[in-house]
């Protein structure tokens, strides 16, 4: 699983909130773009597998806040993509709540095209080399 992309002001705000926790903030990595470690079994680091929660929810990453819409970069435009249903159940209730994913798709949008222009050239490239699997187009 690729853990979620964050951006050197999103580390500094979660280290941060981490510091006020009593909590380590040895939870980055820095490979071919900057992102939050994952565990043995591939879950994020900061997911509470007890609850099902993010531990971080009040700062978790702009990626984060967008799930489960992503994006790909084709011919120089961002291209909205959508995880499939089957591998994601907000995306059921988004569909059934047109409102709702209206709202979540605008927010969405901001959030990455914000996280994009935070994050370098090359991590930009790199993420674009991750295989993006089971999604789909969305129809904006």
């Amino acid at each position: 699983m690729d853990m979620p992309p964050v951006t050197k002001r999103e580390m500094s705000r979660i280290k941060e909130f981490l510091r006020r926790r009593s909590r380590s903030d040895d939870v980055f990595v820095k490979e071919d773009y900057l992102h939050i470690r994952d565990d043995e079994e591939d879950y994020c680091v900061l997911f509470d597998k007890t609850t099902k929660n993010c531990t971080i929810h009040q700062v978790k990453p702009a990626v984060c806040v967008a799930y489960p819409i992503t994006w790909d970069i084709r011919g120089g435009e961002i291209v909205w993509l959508v995880k499939r249903e089957s591998d994601c159940q907000i995306v059921k209730y988004l569909k059934e709540h047109k409102e709702r994913l209206a709202q979540h798709i605008e927010v969405a949008k901001r959030n990455i095209e914000s996280f994009i222009k935070e994050i370098e050239p090359d991590e930009v490239e790199a993420l674009l080399q991750v295989e993006t699997t089971n999604v789909q187009e969305l129809n904006l």
